[in-house]
């Protein structure tokens, strides 16, 4: 009770439509907003940040709660819940044509308005406003995305689930819909923790400078120990380099090793990212 006091109090001079006024029938709702950033940026500074703001309706509900007019987000559109949501936060990556909007996914479906979840939610993608799920923004999108969460499980994965890494470390969830969801189209996005293959070198591995890191690898998980897209090295080099076995002194026709040769590729070709020493990437 004295939480809502204090809440009630900090909106005290907003006049109507503030939680002074609202609290007083929708008492959770206006406690449970105390600690959200929404509750903290309510000043007699900055008034402006109050339930109407978002609800609408104002005094004409005060004056006559059923006439209507009231912006209830549960039952209204992801259209209509995001152009409440963008008329503060207004910036470019969060705008109305984005894909998860197109697909029918609102702002609230993913973060928290009302609730403690503001205060543990994850930052990286808002700083002031929490995931809906407590345990981090991962544990948000992965209520949409289980086949994705369902690759993590493979031996080799991404850390997700020791929160050493979150889904939005590499997507961007306000993407447009002709851009995929992530921070950049390039290599970029790995070689931001990857930095020890970032290059740039003398001698570059033409597919990842092309196609970039996922030509190769296996972002989410892999049964290959370097999140390789095939589990045996030589398959995925010969997906490009097909002619190679045929004529490779490590190599018969046939494909076992000879002259005591070796099939793993990388056994020999080491710096396989790129090289400042040999064109071929050899020891």
């Amino acid at each position: 009770m004295t939480r809502l006091i204090l809440v009630l109090s900090l909106f005290a001079a907003a006049g109507p439509g503030s939680a002074a006024d609202c609290g007083t029938c929708h008492a959770g709702m206006a406690e449970s907003l105390a600690t959200t950033p929404h509750a903290v940026l309510h000043t007699p500074e900055n008034p402006t940040v109050a339930c109407t703001q978002c609800h609408g309706a104002g005094e004409a509900h005060l004056m006559n709660p059923f006439a209507g007019g009231v912006l209830t987000f549960s039952k209204e559109s992801a259209p209509v819940r995001n152009e409440a949501c963008g008329s503060c936060h207004s910036d470019a990556h969060i705008a109305g044509n984005s894909a998860h909007e197109l697909a029918g996914v609102a702002c609230n479906d993913c973060h928290s308005v009302h609730g403690a979840a503001d205060e543990a939610g994850d930052s990286k993608t808002l700083p002031h406003a929490g995931f809906k799920n407590l345990d981090s923004a991962s544990a948000t999108c992965v209520g949409c995305h289980g086949d994705i969460l369902a690759q993590f499980a493979f031996s080799k994965h991404h850390r997700l689930a020791e929160n050493s890494v979150t889904c939005v470390d590499c997507h961007n969830p306000h993407a447009e819909q002709s851009t995929p969801l992530t921070h950049d189209l390039s290599e970029a996005v790995c070689v931001g923790c990857h930095v020890d293959i970032a290059g740039p070198f003398i001698f570059e591995h033409d597919t990842g400078m092309v196609d970039g890191c996922l030509a190769c690898h296996a972002a989410h998980g892999s049964a290959n120990r370097h999140l390789l897209n095939h589990q045996a090295v030589g398959d995925l080099c010969f997906s490009c380099h097909a002619a190679m076995p045929q004529f490779h002194l490590g190599f018969a026709p046939s494909g076992p090793p000879r002259f005591g040769g070796d099939t793993v590729c990388t056994n020999c070709h080491v710096t396989i990212h790129g090289s400042n020493l040999d064109s071929l990437f050899l020891k």
